[in-house]
């Protein structure tokens, strides 16, 4: 099953989503709804795509449907992986023979890309990386410190930080 998008190809609002979709080497299908004949307020769309009658719905494999053209662009850039384009695609039907980087995000602090996931990065109120987290981390709540493993960044120390920063 490939990603759906219901919308307007003309509307800029699909176009946001349907760009990252392409960024992102996803497989997706555009199903178009009639603006002209009313369709999006239609009580079927309503009910089924989106209740407030809005334009565009992003429906993905699990069937998720997301409605905010700027939270599903946050969340296709958090989910799904940005293909290497350093690689070669071998085979263009096969998504699981294609490298992928894991990029998602910068760190707040020092602008390093890193990963959205907790074995590099954490999200609280803005994204840090685990070095950061580590240096900073009389800053963060106990709680948020013991939700990414305080002993991981008990690693840390100022050498480390050094060879980490040359890394």
């Amino acid at each position: 099953m490939v990603i759906k998008v219901y919308g307007l190809a003309m509307s800029t609002c699909t176009q946001k989503v349907l760009t990252t979709l392409i960024e992102k080497g996803l497989k997706y299908e555009i199903v178009n709804i009639d603006f002209a004949a009313g369709e999006h307020k239609s009580p079927k769309y309503l009910e089924e795509k989106q209740p407030f009658g809005v334009i565009p719905v992003l429906v993905d494999e699990d069937g998720f449907k997301i409605y905010e053209p700027s939270i599903t662009v946050n969340l296709l850039e958090q989910v799904y992986l940005l293909r290497d384009p350093f690689v070669a695609i071998k085979n263009k039907d096969d998504q699981t023979k294609i490298s992928s980087v894991i990029i998602g995000s910068t760190c707040s602090v020092c602008s390093s890309p890193v990963c959205v996931h907790l074995d590099c990065s954490l999200f609280y109120t803005r994204r840090f990386c685990l070095k950061c987290i580590a240096k900073y981390r009389d800053e963060f709540p106990r709680e948020v410190l013991d939700e990414i493993g305080v002993k991981r960044l008990d690693k840390f120390t100022n050498e480390e930080y050094e060879q980490y920063d040359e890394n």
